[in-house]
């Protein structure tokens, strides 16, 4: 099975590796929508 990575997600909700990260870490720098 491979594993998911930053540029899997991002390239599926077209978002950069960056967005997905701050997500992840729960970054105030984005939208609690985009979250």
């Amino acid at each position: 099975m491979k594993k998911v990575t930053l540029k899997d997600i991002a390239g599926h909700f077209k978002v950069s590796i960056s967005t997905v990260s701050k997500a992840i870490n729960d970054s105030h720098e984005i939208s609690s929508d985009l979250k």
